[in-house]
């Protein structure tokens, strides 16, 4: 299982004060993990869980609106591109 610092690409801090800015803004809670006291468990708030959903739909309807008008063929090249570059990007960090 992979950390959620290795997921997010963000070291241990960085993962902290951004967890930190969610529960501040009431979109996440943070409670003790009563199983490992090293560990806490996070979870949505309701308005975290509203605010994920809308920002979904914003990035579906944007992907709709980009991708319309391109053809399959178009699109599965741009992808591959964009896989390769990535591969190369991340190969250099």
């Amino acid at each position: 299982m992979t950390s959620p610092q290795t997921r997010l690409e963000k070291d241990k801090n960085s993962t902290k004060a951004l967890v930190d800015r969610l529960i501040k803004k009431e979109l996440l809670t943070r409670q003790k993990d009563d199983s490992d006291k090293r560990f806490y468990k996070l979870q949505a708030t309701p308005a975290g869980i509203f605010l994920t959903k809308e920002l979904a739909k914003l990035d579906y309807d944007f992907m709709r609106e980009t991708e319309s008008g391109l053809t399959d063929e178009e699109l599965t090249s741009f992808t591959k591109t964009l896989t390769r570059l990535e591969e190369k990007i991340t190969a250099k960090l």
